[in-house]
């Protein structure tokens, strides 16, 4: 079966090559996971794409970051991956092992499936 793009991280599959991701609600998780683990400035050729998630992780857990967070997100969701509505962005607070969690739930509009990412940034 043809792939829709490779898996990330690469891996070697004696089937295709390269593991692929083969169905939609896969690939939008990991466009999405790919556009929260971003930089902004990493991206060559767009300094502008990505959350940057891992900037906020030693700053002071208090609303206003968790409000500064969602609304990167949902930006950056708006403008990169306009096929995705975010539901929901849920973060939790820092514990002992300094690991933030992000619970972003979101529908993949045309396709009106949903689905929900969970990313531990440490």
């Amino acid at each position: 079966m043809p792939g829709l793009s490779p898996k990330l991280p690469l891996r070697r599959d004696f089937e295709d090559g390269f593991m692929l991701t083969k169905n939609f609600l896969e690939l939008a998780s990991q466009n999405l996971k790919n556009v929260v683990l971003t930089s902004p400035g990493e991206r060559v050729m767009d300094p502008e794409f990505g959350v940057g998630i891992r900037r906020f992780l030693f700053r002071n857990d208090i609303s206003s970051v968790k409000g500064e967070i969602r609304g990167r997100i949902k930006t950056q969701v708006r403008k990169y991956l306009p096929y995705l509505d975010i539901i929901s962005v849920d973060i939790s607070n820092l514990d002992t092992n300094s690991v933030m969690h992000v619970k972003i739930s979101y529908k993949i509009t045309p396709l009106s499936m949903g689905d929900t990412l969970v990313i531990n940034v440490s």
